[in-house]
């Protein structure tokens, strides 16, 4: 999956208030934590937003503030020992909020988690683990994981299923996009019988050094390379209504009574009026239920992905995104309510991975000899 899903977690939260900012682009969240127990404040606690480089830390009243955070919507997360995570939705337009968060106790989080002995043959399985959660592109090939042996993996030889948990957050360099991503893995599943995997879990981004003024435009270059096309990219451009203009042929497709096939993409096909599907304004809703066939015409397939497919003669990156739910929420960041809200198939299914993701606060130069 390309998003996740933070809806079985406990959170506690007592009040967030926003004030508009007339003509202020940059929005700004303060507020303070404290424990649900006893009141008391809870000093240290890492704030950020997830998928995102911007967060801060509780101070020792508990209090914190973040600003420069663009317009859009993000999942606010807090964590620190010896708590329950905090994760909410926060959307932001013009504006400053506050916020009263109190956090409950879990003392089975004080102690690191006991470590048990992996379940599968590691240098078998751990490969395969590492392809599917990087991914297979050139970025990815540029990613370390720091800290593999967090990883504990196991094969249920009846299901033929591969599970994995990390006792702590997995931490992978990005040489290529210049970020480091810590990673909180809740779950990752991957089903041989069905072909399917399922990836679940919480990242957050910070910049790794620059070495130069080269390494910083390479960098930049390979940003912009990794965002155009990308889904954040799509769900932008769907949002302004400006999927044409930003490189996108959508069109809907219709199953066949043999399903569309995932090699040639080939179905009977349907013009969609997108702007007649959008309605509202800070928010829209996208009201679509089916699959959109989405081709990006600015860019090519990678090599590693032609490479591992049957050969189609598609050279433009071709989708699938199937619409589970008739109406779909979006915001001008990229973000959309509902994770599990668009089922990815093609291209996306495959360049959607860590290897190729870039924080949710990340926009592109206005224009591309900014990066000259």
């Amino acid at each position: 999956m390309s998003r996740v899903n933070y809806s079985h977690f406990k959170v506690w939260v007592v009040a967030l208030f926003l004030e508009s900012l007339t003509g202020f682009s940059q929005n700004t969240l303060r507020g303070r934590v404290t424990d649900e127990k006893n009141g008391e404040p809870v000093p240290y606690a890492n704030v950020f937003f997830t998928n995102t480089t911007i967060g801060s830390a509780t101070l020792e009243d508990g209090t914190f503030e973040v600003r420069n955070i663009p317009n859009g919507k993000y999942d606010l997360t807090v964590s620190v020992i010896g708590y329950k995570r905090f994760q909410k939705g926060v959307a932001f337009h013009d504006s400053v909020a506050r916020i009263r968060i109190v956090l409950k106790q879990d003392p089975g989080n004080l102690a690191e988690l006991a470590v048990v002995a992996d379940q599968a043959d590691y240098k078998k399985y751990f490969p395969t683990f590492k392809k599917l959660f990087l991914g297979e592109s050139t970025n990815a090939r540029h990613c370390e994981i720091t800290n593999p042996t967090e990883i504990h993996l196991y094969y249920d030889t009846h299901d033929k299923v591969l599970t994995a948990h990390a006792s702590k957050p997995i931490v992978i360099e990005n040489k290529a996009l210049g970020y480091r991503c810590i990673y909180i893995l809740d779950r990752f599943e991957l089903n041989y019988n069905t072909s399917t995997q399922f990836l679940l879990g919480i990242a957050r981004f910070e910049e790794l050094p620059v070495t130069d003024r080269k390494d910083s435009l390479r960098r930049e270059t390979r940003r912009l390379a990794a965002y155009k096309g990308s889904l954040n990219h799509f769900i932008r451009s769907l949002y302004a209504n400006s999927l044409q203009r930003e490189g996108f042929s959508v069109v809907s497709v219709s199953y066949n009574p043999n399903g569309v096939s995932n090699s040639t993409f080939k179905g009977v096909e349907y013009p969609v009026h997108i702007g007649d599907r959008l309605s509202g304004t800070t928010v829209k809703s996208f009201s679509f239920r089916g699959t959109l066939k989405v081709e990006y015409l600015d860019e090519e397939e990678e090599w590693e992905y032609r490479n591992s497919r049957v050969k189609s003669g598609i050279n433009n990156q071709v989708s699938l995104l199937k619409f589970q739910k008739n109406v779909l929420n979006i915001f001008e960041n990229g973000y959309y309510t509902d994770p599990l809200g668009i089922y990815l198939e093609g291209y996306l299914a495959w360049s959607e991975t860590i290897g190729e993701k870039l924080p949710l606060s990340y926009y592109p130069p206005m224009k591309i000899n900014e990066l000259k």
